[in-house]
């Protein structure tokens, strides 16, 4: 993963939690959206499943579905999400829902077998979230050279 595709991805996250209330959504509703759509597209506005023909962050299928929340469809995250959430809010209701009826689907409850749970102390507060392998690796990478006094 590029620096680059990196930030556009944390772009496209904060654009998403900013929106939230759009659909009468709360602070609860990020983590399950960040975990759909992390394991749907790792946040990626160009994400192409070339064995379905899903597109995008939401993954819509097909991605030109997409056209009726803009014609920039194709290279716009917040056209994108703004579809996404709107696709979650007529099919479930919400992220929790929709993440909820995913991992009931699942073998073993897992979305994905690139996620697993980990929890992570911030302060005061412990925090458990499922995580990508990959990111996790990194992150604690991160967190260990901080705490190491390696980083500046």
């Amino acid at each position: 993963m590029t620096v680059l595709s990196s930030a556009l991805g944390l772009a496209a996250q904060w654009t998403a939690h900013q929106v939230l209330g759009e659909f009468g959504w709360g602070e609860k509703e990020w983590v399950p959206l960040r975990h759909l759509w992390g394991g749907e597209s790792s946040w990626k506005r160009n994400a192409d499943n070339s064995s379905s023909g899903a597109y995008g962050i939401p993954q819509a299928l097909p991605g030109s579905k997409m056209a009726s929340a803009g014609s920039d469809w194709r290279t716009n995250a917040t056209t994108q999400i703004k579809w996404g959430m709107g696709y979650i809010k007529n099919r479930c209701g919400s992220p929790a829902s929709q993440w909820d009826t995913l991992r009931a689907n699942v073998s073993g409850g897992n979305a994905s077998a690139n996620n697993f749970d980990v929890t992570v102390r911030i302060g005061d507060r412990d925090i458990t979230e499922i995580v990508d392998v990959q990111v996790s690796k990194r992150e604690a990478a991160t967190a260990s050279a901080i705490d190491n006094g390696r980083w500046d």
